[in-house]
């Protein structure tokens, strides 16, 4: 497979649904990528999932078409500068590798609205992130983070973010700047305080905060009117905490179905109260 010829390949490729060329060399064995891959300039998807690379070669630069790049489950320490010169990427996934560091120059990845890096050993984020902008998906779960750069404020279009199961200890206030996002996800880290800017979050449907170390919610949390779900589980909830939680549960908004009668959404609230 990997000594491949680019006419061999062409003979895998396939067109989508949207009418776009694709290759996929998933569970293939593949140690490296096959050189006559970089050939294939035509390929607007590459899917290379489940293999053993442990390095992308500088050519990738080569694909200049290319809109998605699947590279999960491999063993890459490092992404190439170069990767970063696929100006038409919108889509790229390095979940489940070993990357501890991401290219600085990942910037110039101005079409990118996807960005899937889970359970790699990630413990920063550069701060030229936040000059993806349209950037819709982070998903930075499962790494090493400790803290989160302020400059992902700069991402204005970003409506899902996940930091699960790193090591923050707080957000930044510049959180509260990401106005389009509906999802943050930051379980199962060391959060020991929430910032009050999440008040300017109006359109966030859910925050899941379980299994951090929150003994309460600041007041403000009540002036996210499209709340929706709120998952405190796993929180060390002082009793003015709880009551802070039950007041949100207990808060109800009426809206109107397509027949005008009056329709009560309930804010679903799961936590408890730690007991030892």
């Amino acid at each position: 497979m990997e000594k491949m010829s680019a006419e061999e390949l062409r003979k895998e490729i396939y067109t989508n649904n949207n009418g776009e060329r694709c290759l996929r060399l998933s569970d293939k064995g593949l140690s490296k990528v096959p050189e006559a891959v970089y050939d294939l300039t035509e390929l607007e998807e590459l899917d290379l999932l489940d293999n053993y690379l442990v390095e992308l070669p500088v050519s990738i630069n080569k694909l200049k078409n290319l809109k998605r790049l699947r590279l999960d489950w491999n063993q890459l320490r490092e992404l190439p500068h170069s990767i970063c010169e696929l100006s038409n990427l919108t889509w790229l996934s390095v979940s489940r590798n070993q990357l501890s560091v991401l290219p600085s120059n990942i910037k110039h990845l101005k079409n990118l609205w996807g960005l899937e890096l889970s359970d790699n050993q990630l413990t920063t984020l550069p701060d030229e992130i936040g000059e993806l902008k349209e950037l819709v998906w982070l998903n930075v779960s499962n790494n090493k983070l400790t803290v989160l750069s302020s400059h992902i404020k700069h991402l204005s279009k970003l409506r899902y973010l996940y930091l699960r199961g790193n090591q923050l200890t707080t957000l930044p206030d510049e959180i509260g700047e990401l106005k389009e996002l509906a999802g943050l996800h930051v379980s199962n880290n060391k959060l020991t305080v929430l910032s009050s800017h999440i008040k300017h979050l109006s359109k966030l449907w859910v925050l899941d905060l379980s299994d951090n170390q929150l003994t309460t919610l600041p007041d403000e949390i009540g002036e996210l009117k499209e709340l929706r779900g709120l998952s405190m589980a796993g929180n060390p909830l002082t009793l003015e905490g709880m009551r802070k939680v039950v007041k949100l549960q207990n808060k109800m908004k009426f809206e109107k179905d397509v027949a005008g009668k009056d329709v009560k959404c309930s804010l679903f609230v799961f936590y408890f109260m730690s007991c030892g």
